[in-house]
C-alpha cells in the first residue's frame, strides 16, 4: 500500500531545529489570515507530556528551543472524541528501512482514553511505562 501527499487532517508539523523559518511563515500567514494560531510543542527526545507546551505566541515558541529539541505542531482545536474524551491510538510499528520507507504495522491496536493513561492502567493488556 502506498500512500502519497498530506491527508486533509494532518496537521503542519516542524522540527524546529531544522524548520523554524517555515513554522514563521506559516505563522505569519495564519495570523494575516485570521485563522487560529495555537501550537504543542513537543521534545522529540522524551517520554509523555514532559516539557510539552501548548500556546499562540512565535516568541514563546521560539524562546521554548532554548529547553532542548523539539517539534512544533498546529494544535488541533476541535479533535475527534471516543465517548466524549480525547483519546490515543496504540500501534505496534516496525520500520525496517527509511529509504525507501519500509514499514510493518501490527493488526493490533490499543484505543486509550485520555482518564485511561493516568487513572485505569489495569484495563490494558500491555502496559509500556516510559
Amino acid at each position: 500500500m502506498q500512500a502519497w501527499g498530506s491527508p486533509e487532517w494532518l496537521q503542519p508539523t516542524y522540527n524546529l531545529e531544522t524548520h523554524l523559518s517555515q513554522l514563521i511563515g506559516d505563522y505569519c500567514m495564519r495570523k494575516r489570515d485570521g485563522l487560529d494560531n495555537l501550537w504543542i510543542m513537543k521534545p522529540w527526545n522524551m517520554a509523555r507530556t514532559i516539557d510539552t507546551t501548548v500556546t499562540g505566541d512565535l516568541s514563546a515558541i521560539i524562546r521554548l528551543m532554548e529547553t532542548g529539541p523539539k517539534i512544533c505542531q498546529k494544535y488541533i482545536e476541535r479533535p475527534a472524541l471516543f465517548q466524549g474524551r480525547k483519546f490515543d491510538l496504540r500501534y505496534i510499528v516496525l520500520v525496517r528501512s527509511i529509504c525507501p520507507l519500509e514499514i510493518f504495522l501490527s493488526d493490533v491496536f490499543w484505543v486509550w482514553p485520555e482518564s485511561l493513561l493516568i487513572l485505569d492502567k489495569s484495563m490494558c493488556p500491555l502496559w509500556f511505562p516510559v
